[in-house]
């Protein structure tokens, strides 16, 4: 299992990106569920460590997401 920090790294992105990135972009979402399906980390802890808003919410969008076909098997990762 790749990092998170590594994956992140491969978006070309910032730890302080998190911060200013919209929330339910799909780059987070996909790590979001990344995480959740890989990990033991729960959905408020996700939530912090992503700067995706209350556990709640991600919930939300987490769900929509994956009922929209756009699960991370279907998402191709950028090596940029």
């Amino acid at each position: 299992m790749v990092s998170l920090t590594k994956r992140i790294k491969r978006r070309k992105w910032k730890e302080s990106e998190l911060r200013r990135r919209a929330k339910s972009v799909p780059e987070k979402l996909a790590l979001a569920d990344r995480l959740r399906r890989e990990t033991t980390l729960t959905l408020p802890q996700v939530a912090e460590r992503l700067q995706m808003g209350s556990w709640k919410s991600l919930n939300s969008k987490l769900y929509r997401w994956r009922r929209a076909g756009a699960a991370p098997s279907k998402l191709v990762e950028t090596r940029g």
